[in-house]
């Protein structure tokens, strides 16, 4: 009942978190993807000697990453109108921008031609964001956290089942 409560894990990190094998394949091609893109993103910007990039934004984000959300940013280091991209986003750090399960990007900005993708009211609403959760209002950010928790526990659920039925176990429990 154990093994088809936990399941095996795919992944087991020095702080001691685990990882189900679906749930380590599903952050690795996320983020695969988003740092591949990524990437792409620095060198169409060298390539068209762009030295400006935006990131996007979206509700729901990470408390950490808010900060620096739908801002334009040098990727010549900080400049007196803008602030070092890879410093204030943390780009290529696991937490930072288009770090592991991160949803954000960034796009060539070029002063004078580009316009700001999101005002400051867009971004003050999405940082504000919340939803009502059993009664209570909550963030946007806290609700998907929740939610993950939710599907996680269903995912758990299923492989309970399946592993006990597989057994030869009773399963009504």
């Amino acid at each position: 009942k154990d093994l088809a409560s936990q399941g095996i894990y795919a992944a087991e990190y020095k702080d001691g978190r685990k990882m189900t094998l679906e749930s380590a394949v599903r952050m690795n091609a996320l983020t695969g993807v988003n740092q591949t893109c990524a990437e792409l993103q620095l060198e169409r910007s060298k390539e068209a000697g762009c030295k400006l990039v935006e990131t996007t934004a979206h509700e729901g984000a990470r408390p950490e990453h808010v900060p620096w959300q739908g801002i334009v940013f040098s990727l010549e280091g900080k400049t007196e109108k803008y602030d070092d991209f890879y410093q204030a986003t943390g780009y290529g750090t696991v937490t930072g921008l288009c770090g592991a399960n991160c949803r954000h990007n960034f796009y060539p900005f070029y002063e004078g031609v580009s316009e700001r993708a999101y005002s400051e009211t867009e971004l003050k609403a999405m940082k504000e964001k919340t939803v009502i959760y059993n009664g209570k209002e909550i963030g946007k950010y806290e609700a998907t956290q929740i939610q993950r928790k939710i599907e996680r526990n269903i995912r758990r659920w299923k492989r309970e089942k399946t592993g006990l039925e597989s057994a030869g176990q009773d399963t009504q429990e």
